[in-house]
């Protein structure tokens, strides 16, 4: 078993308290938006206690980024690929992803 599953071991960065704050919310805040206390936002954000995908996809929700940017990326570090793919409307990404590719194609003929 990885040693990321044993009693004591550090959990992975994520950047759910630099967002909150960028976002103007207090722990408390947060966690009523997401039904659970300040004090497991407390926990979560010090990576003492886990998030389950209800609780990421939530905090991403109400802080109104991506589930994957909350681990990925801090707030002032979001200005990237990723910040500019959040504002692309669901229905166009697959278009973004096609510009991208045959620009990635036509980099590499060079």
């Amino acid at each position: 078993m990885p040693n990321r599953f044993n009693k004591g071991s550090p959990r992975r960065r994520h950047f759910i308290a630099e967002w909150r704050r960028h976002r103007q919310f207090s722990q408390a805040a947060l966690g009523a938006e997401l039904g659970i206390s300040k004090a497991s936002v407390s926990r979560i954000e010090r990576c003492i206690q886990p998030y389950t995908q209800d609780i990421l996809e939530g905090v991403a929700d109400v802080l109104d980024t991506e589930p994957g940017t909350l681990l990925s990326c801090k707030p002032e570090e979001s200005d990237t690929l990723f910040s500019v793919w959040e504002r692309i409307p669901k229905s166009g990404r697959r278009q973004a992803l096609a510009v991208l590719e045959a620009l990635a194609r036509s980099e590499s003929e060079k």
